[in-house]
């Protein structure tokens, strides 16, 4: 049985098994609290904490007064920032970064991340601390702030950073050519299940109307949790079973709503057609709320996305 992680999410077997693995705005209120908060923290916080960045009045917007705290936030980021305090101070300065980056828009945060890396770049100590950091914070799944799509806005970029860590720089690539499949935006890996009467289903044709796409295991507690949760929701949803026996996993299924469409998939040795080159399923449940259309609006490793997208 998987082992659940303290903040929801289980390792799939493949990875026991070894293998490699909208933000709405809800108002300018929620904003202006969020700016409020950060900026009691980093009073309270050593000098060499960033500040943070005075928005003109002349942006009124809720959105454009996010985006434009996100893009100028590290507009006074020195080397002096990176090594104060052990670090501390820059690890502090990264995570009210994080907290605030939800609020911007989708190309605000693309520009945001750009931003940081154009800084990072041109201060020496940056590029290995932020590798650090964002490993630490946005990869590690016992980390509370995981979050693999925030993860891949930055590591897809880092990956032109010059280092000397030659592994390091291996792993980051391997990461980012596993997240960009079905990343929010993209079309929706098609693949084939086996339904319980064992005839076999294609996602693709399921186009039409939204759905939630869940992976689980039977073996793991989160996942259990997860959809259970899915079922006192109203909706369409496809339930993906990874690698059971059919016997068990029919058993299973019978928990859960029979307007689902449930389905099996099984791991294979060619990598091209494994589920798992397919979609990010080292840590289950993995859980994708697709548009009409099969589009990914959003997806998540921890919690299951709320209608709008955001997570509950």
């Amino acid at each position: 049985m998987a082992r659940p992680y303290s903040f929801g999410a289980c390792l799939s077997r493949k990875n026991l098994r070894g293998r490699k693995f909208l933000i709405t705005f809800a108002a300018m209120k929620r904003f202006a609290l969020i700016l409020l908060a950060v900026a009691a923290v980093c009073a309270a916080a050593p000098a060499r904490v960033l500040p943070l960045p005075q928005v003109p009045a002349s942006v009124a917007s809720a959105q454009g007064r996010a985006d434009y705290a996100l893009a100028h936030y590290w507009d006074a980021l020195t080397a002096a920032d990176v090594t104060a305090s052990g670090g501390r101070d820059i690890e502090r300065s990264l995570l009210t970064f994080l907290e605030l980056l939800p609020q911007g828009t989708p190309q605000g945060r693309r520009a945001a991340a750009v931003r940081l890396l154009e800084k990072a770049a041109a201060v020496p100590p940056m590029p290995d601390v932020l590798a650090d950091l964002t490993e630490r914070y946005l990869w590690d799944p016992e980390s509370p702030r995981c979050d693999l799509d925030t993860y891949l806005l930055l590591a897809e970029p880092m990956q032109h950073f010059p280092t000397g860590d030659k592994a390091a720089a291996l792993r980051l690539s391997e990461r980012v050519r596993l997240l960009i499949p079905n990343r929010p935006g993209s079309k929706a890996v098609d693949f084939t299940m086996t339904l319980p009467d064992g005839s076999t289903h294609r996602l693709g044709d399921l186009q039409g109307k939204p759905l939630t796409l869940i992976f689980y295991d039977p073996g793991c507690g989160s996942c259990v949790k997860a959809l259970k949760e899915l079922a006192s929701r109203p909706g369409r949803v496809v339930a993906v079973c990874l690698d059971a026996e059919p016997p068990q996993w029919r058993k299973f299924i019978e928990n859960y709503p029979a307007e689902w469409l449930h389905g099996l998939v099984s791991d294979t040795e060619d990598a091209e057609s494994s589920i798992y080159s397919k979609y990010f399923l080292d840590r289950v449940p993995a859980v994708l709320m697709l548009g009409a259309d099969g589009t990914v609006l959003r997806r998540s490793w921890v919690n299951l996305p709320d209608a709008d997208g955001t997570e509950n």
